[in-house]
């Protein structure tokens, strides 16, 4: 199993790590970018990336999704194994679309998110897209200091094939790099956010059988057919749910598209077309 560093997506940019020194390597990279960010934007590199607020280590779908919303402007977010949360085997799910919308639609932010994952086919393809680079650990040399790593940027063909190219200095092809190891201040804030994280995993597995928050029902107990909802009923649960959200949104963004809406609220069309009949909005 190849250590990639999947990819990193700047909202623009995009990168990954993967196997022994992925994680080491998503932190050096997340914590210079920061310190660069700092010199040019100001405040202290913690506002831009804090190991116990933007690091998310085994997360699913919904923790990362709230962590994107309440991002600064030019923030980094790294997600260690990020198969827990957009793993390619659960491609088209409505968690991984919306997920793939949200990223989508943060680019105003312009936020680097890192995904850590051991091959970054294990990755969501629709997320995959937004990847603008990759990182593969070739060895991990931890005693030294420091990772050798392979970087590709990422592009996709007309027919939708794609296509890594080595990045270069001065038009000339860079073979290998080596990424050092991040401080030990910002090690250690990760691992106590990653102990907490596994806990945090370890209970959503026993409580709901599942890496997800919500609990997927075993065979025996799914009803045979899908309960009957009242029209009444449904419009009912729509608002509730999403009314607030959604008039607090709209009065901070008049001018949203329907698709911005949705990923922003978590929300699909349909809950939105209803939601906006229900409220008599033209």
């Amino acid at each position: 199993m190849a250590p990639e560093l999947s990819h990193a997506h700047h909202t623009s940019p995009h990168h990954s790590v993967c196997d022994n020194g992925k994680s080491t390597s998503g932190l050096s990279i997340a914590e210079r970018v920061a310190k660069r960010v700092s010199q040019i934007k100001g405040k202290d590199p913690l506002y831009y990336f804090d190991p116990r607020k933007n690091c998310l280590a085994l997360e699913d779908t919904s923790r990362i999704a709230e962590t994107l919303r309440s991002l600064p402007k030019h923030s980094i977010l790294m997600v260690d194994d990020a198969g827990v949360a957009a793993g390619s085997r659960a491609a088209m799910t409505r968690n991984n679309q919306n997920m793939s919308n949200l990223i989508a639609v943060c680019r105003t932010s312009r936020l680097l998110i890192i995904w850590t994952i051991p091959s970054k086919n294990q990755l969501d393809c629709a997320i995959r897209s937004f990847v603008d680079y990759t990182c593969h650990v070739v060895k991990s040399c931890h005693a030294a200091g420091f990772n050798v790593v392979k970087i590709y940027s990422n592009s996709n063909g007309i027919k939708g094939r794609e296509y890594m190219c080595r990045v270069a200095i001065n038009k000339t092809p860079v073979d290998v790099w080596a990424i050092c190891a991040p401080s030990e201040e910002t090690q250690r804030l990760y691992e106590i956010e990653r102990e907490e994280s596994a806990k945090r995993l370890n209970d959503r597995i026993i409580n709901t059988g599942t890496t997800a928050t919500e609990r997927i029902k075993p065979h025996s107990e799914k009803p045979m057919g899908r309960p009957r909802v009242s029209e009444e009923e449904r419009n009912k649960n729509t608002v509730d749910k999403y009314g607030l959200a959604y008039s607090t949104y709209m009065r901070d963004h008049p001018k949203a598209s329907g698709a911005v809406i949705c990923a922003a609220l978590g929300m699909h069309h349909t809950e939105l077309s209803r939601l906006k009949v229900i409220m008599g909005v033209v």
